[in-house]
């Protein structure tokens, strides 16, 4: 098994390449093309939690599962995939990027989803958070949507400020006007209480969620969700157990649709310019394998260049 480090995977793939990667994932579940159990998690009694998640679609060489740990006392996430033969179940590749891809495929799937479902004249981008995930949201985001101004709030405002500073954002001081402010409203943060309210949302504005995948986090008033006209998930049954979807109501969850089934033209998203849109991602093993075997793909690739001696510029 040949182990690549993060370095090696960082220059392996590109945020054009992660939207890319998520594109796939998301089109092949709603094609029904993907082999994905059920992801497993575990949270110690001492902080934390581990996330294993993993997927095979159908037709590729490879298989792949991830590692990710996060939330651990003075500690940053973290983690790595395994890429498997998908003939013989032989490890082929240990990627340790360090929570690399995690990060990336996360913030691609959002950007990929605000694409999907935020009005087209949307320009006013806040993100909520100031942590790696809101970094890489801004940055997947300005990718799919170069055209945005970004605004940034968050409850460190130290944090908050140096994160605007480096990513050439607004920090925003008055959250429930920035929020009223916004086309689209990112959170990215490990809130265990409601941070956006309903009241505070404009007819128009597409939010989207990536904070919460456990049960009992929570970034989206229940309100907010019974109020949203159009609510999109990776996976609707694994939202209902660990996303924003756990706390909506009945109502909520039999209209909840997959970003899958709406990309393959299966299920409507937006189809008015003033209804509030919602994408509740919790993150599933399939962006794992799609963003792994790209990252494989460039590294064979690259060893045939040098076989060659042609080289190939990193991604970025």
């Amino acid at each position: 098994m040949q182990v690549v480090d993060r370095t090696t995977v960082a220059a392996s793939v590109s945020w054009s390449d992660a939207l890319s990667a998520a594109r796939r994932a998301f089109r092949a579940l709603g094609d029904g093309t993907v082999d994905q159990p059920d992801q497993f998690e575990m949270r110690p009694d001492r902080g934390g939690e581990l996330h294993i998640k993993g997927a095979y679609l159908r037709g590729s060489a490879v298989l792949c599962f991830k590692v990710a740990t996060g939330g651990f006392p003075g500690a940053d996430p973290t983690g790595f995939t395994v890429v498997l033969d998908a003939a013989t179940g032989a490890p082929r590749w240990l990627l340790a990027d360090d929570g690399l891809l995690t990060e990336m495929r996360t913030a691609a799937a959002g950007a990929l989803a605000t694409a999907t479902l935020a009005r087209p004249d949307a320009r006013r981008l806040l993100v909520v958070g100031a942590g790696g995930q809101a970094r890489a949201q801004i940055h997947a985001h300005l990718e799919a949507l170069p055209h945005l101004q970004v605004t940034v709030w968050g409850r460190d405002r130290a944090r908050t400020a140096a994160l605007a500073a480096d990513v050439g954002a607004e920090p925003a001081d008055d959250f429930s006007a920035a929020v009223a402010a916004s086309d689209i409203v990112v959170t990215a943060t490990s809130s265990r209480t409601p941070l956006i309210q309903a009241a505070w949302v404009r007819p128009g504005t597409h939010l989207t969620a990536v904070g919460s995948d456990t049960p009992g986090k929570q970034e989206l008033a229940a309100d907010l969700l019974a109020r949203a006209e159009v609510v999109v998930c990776d996976n609707v049954e694994l939202a209902a157990h660990a996303g924003e979807l756990q706390h909506g109501n009945r109502d909520v969850r039999d209209r909840a649709v997959t970003l899958g089934e709406v990309l393959t033209d299966r299920r409507s998203g937006r189809t008015a310019n003033e209804q509030i849109t919602v994408a509740d991602l919790c993150g599933l093993g399939a962006q794992n394998a799609t963003i792994a075997e790209l990252v494989v793909a460039r590294l064979l690739a690259d060893a045939d260049s040098r076989r060659a001696g042609t080289a190939r510029p990193p991604s970025r």
